[in-house]
């Protein structure tokens, strides 16, 4: 029960940081706002004041009363910027924090941080409204009723647009209860769960190199909880491969595996950088019987094996290995041929010219084509 109730003070804590951004970053728009709404104002305020004190309610509505209104707005100092928060120091101060934020989104590429940034900025405007009175006394005749929209309003957009799982997913991995993108080492009897799942989804799982006896090693999983009870939940997910702008809404139809596996018998692994990954496919799921060329399907597959190695970042070497049934010379320049169309179908299909890729074929019984990646550091 303490624990729930300290993940309930995690996400409070969050929440009321990204609130607090949000209306930082929003000052110099809430200026901007507040000076374009003055615009048309009367420059003669004073004479204004004193014809129009107030504004006679017979007066229909048209230009003229739109801006007598603003005018008198201006007179009484009215502004979307709370008094406390008014003077251009803030404002700039502002401009360059929600600048660098959005810099940062772009260098990044994330989505997901560029929609934080934009939900950010309209959660502050809303926030900064709430906040806006003439004076003290009058804040505090509806305080109760402001700080209630300001706790809600705010937490039912984010919701809408972002979904409550980015916050959850900021408190669990403070707390150590979920990491992504992590390897993990587990027994070996999950193997043939593992190769069924990586059809599914239709991406590499499985390392090539064994650290010990008994075990394997998976790349990129999300470990969504663990180190709570005896069970670890964890999800195998396939690339988002098309890229998804910031106001369009996440695709729900990649497809993903979740099971749980006892803690003890797992070992999570998560190094910065990336650590090197060593994938293998059976050569008779690339080529046909005898055959030393690739086909459409092969050449998907690959294309698979592609977007798993550039999801952390672009290679810098790439080292093909490849193996057939017999252990003769022929079968030796066999191998070599479909090492080479391999190796030659990945440089194609990863972006980066400065790709290094060597490829060597031998002979084995073992009949796999073996990829070891190199990021680099």
């Amino acid at each position: 029960m303490i624990f729930f109730v300290f993940i309930a003070l995690a996400f409070a804590f969050i929440y009321a940081v990204f609130i607090g951004y949000g209306a930082f970053s929003a000052l110099w728009l809430a200026h901007l706002i507040t000076f374009l709404f003055r615009s048309p104002r009367y420059r003669d305020k004073k004479l204004v004041a004193q014809l129009f004190d107030p504004i006679p309610s017979s007066m229909p509505l048209s230009w003229r009363r739109f801006r007598l209104t603003i005018t008198r707005a201006a007179l009484d100092k009215k502004s979307l910027v709370p008094k406390f928060a008014q003077g251009w120091t803030l404002g700039i101060a502002s401009v360059l924090a929600f600048t660098l934020f959005a810099i940062q989104a772009y260098l990044g590429n994330s989505v997901r941080f560029a929609e934080f940034a934009w939900t950010g900025l309209f959660v502050g405007i809303m926030v900064l409204m709430l906040l806006t009175a003439d004076t003290p006394s009058e804040f505090s005749a509806n305080a109760k009723t402001r700080i209630a929209a300001i706790a809600l309003i705010p937490l039912l957009i984010i919701f809408t647009y972002l979904g409550p799982m980015p916050f959850f997913s900021v408190v669990f991995r403070g707390l150590g209860i979920r990491a992504e993108n992590v390897a993990i080492e587990m027994p070996d009897s999950e193997l043939g769960n593992i190769e069924r799942i990586s059809d599914l989804i239709r991406r590499p799982l499985i390392d090539c190199r064994r650290a010990q006896p008994g075990k394997i090693l998976v790349h990129d999983a999300d470990v969504l909880w663990t180190g709570i009870g005896d069970q670890t939940l964890i999800r195998l997910r396939g690339y988002e491969t098309e890229k998804r702008s910031v106001f369009a809404a996440e695709r729900n139809n990649i497809p993903e595996a979740v099971f749980n596996l006892e803690t003890k018998s797992l070992h999570i692994i998560k190094t910065k950088p990336y650590i090197d990954p060593c994938f293998d496919l059976p050569d008779n799921q690339l080529f046909n019987t005898g055959k030393d060329e690739l086909g459409p399907e092969a050449k998907l597959r690959l294309k698979d094996l592609a977007d798993a190695i550039v999801q952390h970042r672009k290679p810098v070497k790439l080292a093909v290995h490849g193996h057939s049934v017999a252990g003769d010379t022929e079968s030796q320049a066999f191998a070599k041929r479909r090492v080479t169309a391999v190796a030659a179908t990945l440089k194609e299909q990863i972006d980066n010219p400065e790709l290094v890729v060597f490829s060597d074929g031998t002979g084995s019984r073992e009949g796999r084509i073996e990829v070891r990646v190199s990021y680099g550091r």
